[in-house]
């Protein structure tokens, strides 16, 4: 006889789930089970496998009972739900019941379950919202063009240093004359000068050369604890009682020296030879631009079509049913108070996952292996990129985008991105858009506005 499953409607949002299961279901299971004890039992004045059914049944019989019950209730809920295609949320929950494992043979397994309602989510051209497409400006290509060439240039040491250089030398504890303290802080170190904190110290520090010391108070020149205790070697526990007396003697000055926007860049960069000359360089480079702001832009589109449904699209979520399925869910566990306070954040963020999958299920979007290796070779190759490794041979890049996908999260991350491309696509091609040309400031405001 087969288990018998029933679903019992509370209400729209909550439901009972009831499995029956009679001894006839699990009995001859358990026999077998407890067979395959026998054999493998070594108990003490029995050979292997020779040991008194009575025996084993006493030893195990219970253990047996409920580990091939708790088996059956598994796979036929699953089959069950699966099957009966239900609109619910998480999984069913156990009630809990008063069951005596020993002396019971029939039982009533009751699940509480959380039910989606109907609705629905209306999306036309009457629908309009705001596309922010980001301006690229000359002053944007210029400074890109500045990072490239600083990032392929070599490093030289001038005579004197600059606002920008990096000056190595050694920090040195004085006393109150101004004198070394033997006994002191003594600690090598390498000087950006920008990121100097007091101006009055950073200007001891331009136009001096090779042999320069200055005296500070270092506490002046790098105001945040990280800075100070890298620059002179100590522990934190030092800097409350540390002196404010320090003298820093220049060693070597080092500056980055820009590459030129020349025929022999342009080569490393594009080794296709796309790009030959300065203007095509800048051409490429407002293109890309273009290309990485594009994302900016998709994002907080969709961020605005993901308030706008929310705001239009309305259905009831069974609350008490969706506390109990938080707390029994989190891997560490929740108070009631705390589950409080975040409740409505756990609503809101699933209410959108309800929505996101309705749309996605109604309009087929679904994701490909073939789309996400496709997506993995784009982002591995622009990372490659970023470090100037323009060319790689396709088994050297096969052989990445596998260990890529390999990995479960980056896998999952991989496939949302995919996944997000294809909402963003279809609310471009549902809604009436309304496009706007702005700045970078003005899209960075905007954001912040929200």
């Amino acid at each position: 006889m087969a288990i018998s499953i029933t679903l019992e409607n509370i209400d729209e949002l909550n439901a009972l789930l009831k499995v029956e299961v009679k001894e006839e279901d699990y009995r001859s299971d358990v026999e077998n089970l407890l067979k395959d004890y026998r054999k493998k039992a070594n108990l003490p004045g029995f050979r292997a496998g020779k040991t008194p059914m009575s025996l084993i049944k006493k030893k195990y019989g219970i253990s047996a009972k409920v580990e091939r019950i708790n088996q059956m209730l598994t796979d036929e809920l699953n089959n069950y739900l699966q099957n009966e295609e239900l609109n619910f949320l998480g999984n069913p929950l156990p009630v809990m019941q008063d069951i005596n494992w020993e002396s019971d043979t029939d039982f009533v397994f009751e699940y509480e379950m959380g039910l989606i309602p109907e609705f629905e989510v209306k999306i036309s051209k009457r629908n309009k919202l705001n596309y922010f497409k980001i301006a690229v400006d000359d002053a944007m290509v210029d400074k890109y063009a500045e990072d490239i060439a600083l990032r392929y240039g070599k490093m030289i040491q001038p005579d004197a240093a600059s606002n920008g250089d990096m000056v190595y030398g050694e920090f040195q504890e004085l006393d109150a004359e101004g004198n070394v303290i033997e006994e002191g802080i003594q600690h090598k170190s390498t000087v950006m000068i920008d990121k100097i904190d007091s101006d009055a110290i950073k200007g001891q520090f331009i136009d001096s050369g090779v042999g320069t010391r200055v005296e500070m108070n270092p506490k002046d020149a790098f105001t945040t604890e990280a800075d100070l205790t890298d620059m002179l070697g100590i522990d934190a526990s030092q800097v409350a009682e540390l002196s404010e007396n320090f003298a820093f003697t220049f060693e070597t000055v080092q500056r980055m020296e820009a590459a030129e926007l020349n025929e022999e860049l342009f080569a490393k960069l594009y080794p296709d030879n796309s790009v030959t000359t300065e203007e095509a360089f800048r051409a490429k480079l407002r293109e890309e631009a273009e290309g990485m702001y594009s994302g900016e832009s998709d994002m907080r589109f969709k961020n605005d079509a993901v308030d706008y449904l929310m705001s239009k699209t309305a259905f009831d979520l069974p609350d008490g049913f969706l506390k109990k399925w938080i707390k029994a869910n989190q891997e560490n566990p929740i108070s009631d108070e705390d589950l409080e306070k975040e409740y409505e954040n756990y609503k809101k963020s699933l209410r959108w996952q309800i929505i996101e999958g309705h749309i996605a299920k109604e309009n087929e979007i679904k994701i490909e292996n073939d789309e996400l290796k496709s997506e993995t070779t784009r982002l591995v190759k622009l990372q490659m990129a970023q470090y100037g490794q323009t060319e790689v041979d396709e088994n050297t890049l096969s052989g990445i985008v596998d260990n890529v996908l390999n990995n479960e999260d980056e896998r999952k991350n991989i496939a949302q991105r995919v996944f997000d491309g294809k909402m963003i696509n279809l609310f471009k091609e549902k809604f009436k858009i309304e496009e706007s040309i702005v700045t970078m400031d003005e899209f960075i405001a905007s954001v912040q506005g929200k």
